[in-house]
């Protein structure tokens, strides 16, 4: 039965992948890392809540300075 697997490009040759091949010579492994560290998971958080604490204390001013009115701008503001 022939082997279905795919052929390996030779180093150097057609199809090689030069940038794992300049990664090598430069001491470095061509790696991905796709984990959060603590200050990853904390940098998250804090991109995730600011926006809804900026969106109450909007609402809150705006409740303040304009009544219930100022609902009627949000369309506006909106589709700017």
């Amino acid at each position: 039965m022939p082997d279905l697997a795919p052929a390996r490009p030779e180093p150097g040759g057609p199809g090689a992948d030069t940038d794992a091949a300049r990664l090598a010579d430069l001491g470095y492994t061509q790696e991905l890392s796709r984990s959060l560290g603590i200050l990853g998971n904390i940098a998250m958080g804090f991109a995730v809540v600011s926006p809804v604490v900026a969106l109450y204390a909007v609402s809150m001013v705006g409740t303040m300075i304009a009544g219930p009115a100022w609902i009627w701008a949000l369309p506006i503001v909106l589709l700017g």
